[in-house]
């Protein structure tokens, strides 16, 4: 298994405009093989080290998708946090790209960044994620709401000591064949809605009842379905 920092660049230098037309349901079947391929990387491939006091094991990676090129035939994923605020209408508006790595913190939890300039923003939010504590053998499993990470993240920190948050490369489940299809659930994000574009900006579509949103159900949330060995 590469370390992920190569498979991210990876990802970044394979993925171009070919990989960013949208099929039927907004998706591209040869972008998703290569999120399959990064989910290995962040479900088994290692963990976020804390301060060397927690090791934060992710469980559910959902990956968000922006392509920035112009054109109805591309891939877009307006909800990205990354991508807008809900209000930009230009790309002109939009922030500055984040570097391969990049942690971006928001009310929704933390996300882990790749993206590719005047191409396309991409990331992962952690869904899920299991904690383990190496100085005391004790494990928090399966924390449910991705904003408790930041529980582990900013817990004890001092100005004095710093704040350490980095990714370590651990080859222990290297021995597993992660190319079947066994190893993890993929499913569609959680509360993610279908949006289109109307008068100049992007508008959430209403359910024909006139009550709800109609759901995005691209299939772009991977669970792994084995825990990690130590």
């Amino acid at each position: 298994m590469k370390r992920l920092y190569d498979a991210l660049v990876e990802f970044v230098t394979t993925v171009d405009e070919k990989y960013c037309i949208a099929n039927d349901n907004g998706s591209n079947k040869n972008l998703e093989e290569q999120f399959r391929l990064l989910a290995c990387n962040f479900l088994y491939g290692g963990y976020i080290s804390v301060n060397d006091r927690y090791r934060i094991y992710i469980r559910t990676v959902e990956f968000y998708f922006h392509c920035e090129l112009e054109g109805e035939q591309y891939i877009h994923d307006p909800g990205m946090y990354h991508r807008n605020n809900f209000t930009r209408k230009t790309i002109a508006k939009c922030p500055s790209y984040f570097p391969i790595g990049a942690l971006n913190m928001h009310e929704s939890g933390v996300d882990i960044t790749f993206e590719k300039q005047d191409v396309f923003r991409a990331s992962v939010l952690i869904r899920r994620f299991d904690v383990y504590e190496p100085s005391t053998g004790r494990w928090h499993n399966n924390e449910r709401r991705s904003t408790y990470i930041y529980d582990y993240i900013q817990q004890g920190a001092t100005l004095l000591d710093g704040l350490n948050i980095r990714w370590v490369d651990d080859c222990t489940d290297c021995g597993y064949d992660l190319k079947g299809e066994g190893w993890f659930d993929v499913t569609a994000r959680v509360n993610m809605v279908r949006w289109e574009r109307k008068d100049g900006d992007w508008a959430k579509i209403i359910s024909p009842d006139g009550k709800t949103y109609i759901s995005d159900m691209r299939q772009w949330s991977y669970a792994r379905k084995y825990s990690p060995q130590l």
